[in-house]
């Protein structure tokens, strides 16, 4: 049996101690080691966990901030729909009123005028403001419907930008919610899995951060340049509101003092025609009574002319050298003759009397003619005035547009009321 040397065992006892000791000491670094390693990893967790709360809060804090000034830029989006809104009813409402006021009654004020007769049917004043008006009207109707036109291409614009602002918006909520979740995620929640494929740096489809800005950047500026030309064509709308009732107001007042010029100056003639009316009727009776007087006086001649050639004629009868030219034979003749000038010159006088009834009946009955085609042209006229003055008194139907009310309240009619257009 084989035995060991004293040497031997003090040998391998010596060897196996200082394995040992090496082993322990090797042991005692390992331990330092992982407990150094522990406490790094534990403070790099920490840290990096501190991080990412930090950053998920600030996330969570720039969507907010993106948020309200998407919000207060949708807000002035909506406020312009409104006014747009209204100032495309009280457009329509203006070009309702021309189409059912201001047009159908300068073409019926043209067409009733047609009616006038004789010397009357002149191509005067009124004609030609009339004429005037229609020019003005289909101006003014041009210029709002321009404006209409303008007006809803800016509220599609409007509706484009709240419609672009909403779907930033709501994908803001939606990633607000996501990271507001997962903020609050923490290593005793329900939902945690182990999804090592997301852990990536550049994930293919993300944007960066300056180019998630720079998207919601430029909704912004897209707003804010779409409410600044809402603004202009607001302004717009208003001067051009401005300036075609102004032209309307106008013309129609120069076509209102055309008409009372006109019908002045009938009147002044229909006055006229009645007195010369009289006058001739006066005359007519005057004359009637001298052409009686006349054919009076001239039968009145006819006994004495009787008388006197009767004699003449009885005279022829006396006998031999009694058959004398005698003073009573002259003044005979003379009487005779007398009498039958003053007939001649009477009769005369008759014819030409009777001439100038017949004229002065022609007069009266011309005179007569020339009243009622004034009364004729007053009528018109008249009735022409009494539509005007109907029509007149009419206005826009009322719309929102004179309604006053704040940005806020304007907002608010601006989303209800755009609401499905």
């Amino acid at each position: 049996m084989h035995k060991t040397t004293p040497q031997q065992w003090d040998g391998y006892s010596q060897t196996q101690w200082q394995a040992a000791h090496s082993y322990r000491d090797h042991s005692n670094d390992g331990r330092r080691n992982a407990d150094r390693l522990i406490a790094t990893t534990n403070q790099e967790l920490a840290k990096a966990q501190s991080e990412v709360r930090r950053s998920l809060e600030k996330r969570v804090h720039d969507i907010q901030d993106m948020e309200k000034d998407l919000e207060n830029h949708r807000d002035q989006v909506n406020t312009e729909m409104g006014r747009v809104l209204a100032s495309i009813e009280e457009l329509e409402a203006h070009l309702d009123h021309v189409r059912t006021g201001p047009l159908p009654t300068a073409t019926e004020n043209l067409r009733m005028r047609e009616k006038r007769t004789g010397v009357d049917l002149v191509a005067d004043a009124v004609e030609a403001e009339l004429n005037s008006e229609l020019r003005v009207i289909k101006d003014c109707q041009e210029q709002l419907t321009d404006s209409h036109t303008r007006a809803n291409q800016t509220f599609r614009e409007l509706k484009a930008c709240e419609q672009q602002l909403d779907d930033d918006l709501t994908a803001k909520a939606a990633a607000e919610a996501v990271d507001i979740s997962t903020t609050s995620l923490n290593t005793s929640s329900e939902a945690l899995g182990l999804f090592r494929d997301t852990v990536n740096r550049s994930p293919t489809q993300a944007l960066s951060p300056e180019r998630w800005t720079s998207a919601s950047k430029d909704n912004i500026v897209y707003a804010r340049s779409t409410v600044g030309t809402a603004g202009r064509v607001g302004k717009s709308v208003h001067e051009t509101l401005e300036r075609t009732s102004r032209a309307l107001a106008n013309q129609g007042s120069r076509v209102d003092q055309a008409f009372a010029r006109r019908i002045s100056e009938v009147e002044a003639a229909r006055d006229n025609d009645e007195l010369q009316i009289a006058r001739t009727r006066d005359e007519i009776t005057a004359q009637r009574e001298n052409i009686a007087k006349l054919e009076k006086s001239i039968k009145a001649k006819e006994p004495p002319l009787e008388l006197a050639t009767t004699r003449l004629s009885t005279r022829t009868t006396r006998p031999g050298q009694e058959l004398t030219a005698d003073k009573a034979h002259h003044n005979l003749v003379s009487e005779a003759e007398t009498l039958d000038v003053a007939v001649t010159k009477l009769s005369s006088q008759l014819r030409e009397a009777e001439g100038d009834l017949a004229r002065l009946d022609d007069a009266l009955a011309t005179l007569s003619r020339d009243l009622d085609v004034k009364l004729n042209s007053l009528r018109i006229d008249e009735a022409c005035m009494a539509l005007r003055k109907l029509h007149s008194d009419r206005r826009p139907r009322p719309t929102e547009y004179h309604t006053a009310r704040s940005p806020a309240e304007w907002k608010h009619f601006g989303r209800t009321r755009s609401l499905g257009l």
